[in-house]
């Protein structure tokens, strides 16, 4: 079953589970879900993409601002030292912030990578995906990403390796790019069907919001 924005938000607010991981496809809309529970219901939020980018400066992967290589740990990736790391980081937060309701966003998409994450004391969650259904919605928020990573000099929109160098260059409003995006959300949302369908199949409960 699947819920609208608003209907996930009333639940969560009526809820309030102790633990909740958000994920979704880059452009689904995770930062702007997990920031309104962090303003509206007291939720602390952590941004996977920040911890990422601190244990790969630590141990020399990738270079700033993106540290790019280091997201293949969201795919099971890179050294075990790393992840360790990595997953160190996040329950340390969770301590640090045990009194309160916390909302883990990012674009995890290994199942054993999540279980790592939620073991132990950890294990009882509450898993939320962001499932892209509204195309000209997702198209739009994938622009804006897009026009921001240019403005900024960063690479956070996962479309970026397989973004030409005619495309990069072009301005943002150009029709090209306009349909490159259009082209690169609907090959984003097959994706996204796939990794639903994937931690469906590794057994998670999953509570789904059409974005």
């Amino acid at each position: 079953m699947k819920f609208s924005i608003k209907e996930a938000l009333a639940n969560i607010s009526a809820l309030t589970p102790k633990l909740i991981f958000l994920t979704g496809k880059s452009g689904t809309g995770k930062s702007h879900f997990s920031n309104i529970l962090s303003d509206k219901h007291g939720y602390k939020l952590l941004e996977l993409d920040t911890i990422v980018r601190a244990v790969a400066k630590k141990y020399g992967v990738g270079s700033a601002p993106d540290y790019a290589p280091a997201f293949a740990a969201y795919k099971g990736g890179l050294t075990q030292e790393f992840r360790n790391e990595f997953i160190s980081e996040i329950h340390s937060f969770i301590e640090k912030h045990s009194s309160n309701p916390i909302i883990i966003e990012g674009a995890i998409s290994n199942a054993q990578m999540v279980r790592d994450i939620f073991s132990k004391q950890y294990t009882v969650f509450s898993f939320v995906y962001l499932y892209p259904t509204d195309m000209k919605k997702y198209a739009d928020r994938m622009m804006k990403r897009f026009k921001l990573d240019k403005k900024m000099g960063t690479r956070t929109l996962s479309i970026w390796p397989e973004t030409p160098p005619e495309i990069e260059k072009a301005p943002v409003s150009s029709p090209k790019v306009k349909q490159f995006i259009a082209k690169m959300a609907q090959e984003s949302k097959k994706k996204s069907d796939e990794r639903y369908k994937y931690f469906v199949n590794n057994k998670f409960n999953i509570y789904t919001v059409s974005v």
